[in-house]
């Protein structure tokens, strides 16, 4: 499982994620038959990079979080 890919702000739009991506996939891609990511509704650029992929929508859903702090 990965729990989280990401770039920092200012090395986004280089080709990290892309690259991050595809060498997750090729491992994943040889014990998985099924793979599932989750991102949020507003982060188009994540979208449309997963969409590259293959990936596409299923689903939509919120997250709440609530602080006791």
């Amino acid at each position: 499982m990965i729990d989280f890919l990401a770039a920092a702000p200012e090395h986004q739009g280089r080709g990290h994620g892309h690259r991050l991506l595809t060498a997750a996939l090729s491992e994943l891609v040889k014990d998985c038959n099924l793979l599932e990511l989750r991102t949020a509704l507003e982060n188009f650029r994540a979208a449309q990079i997963y969409g590259k992929f293959g990936f596409r929508v299923v689903a939509a859903d919120y997250m709440l979080h609530y602080s006791l702090d």
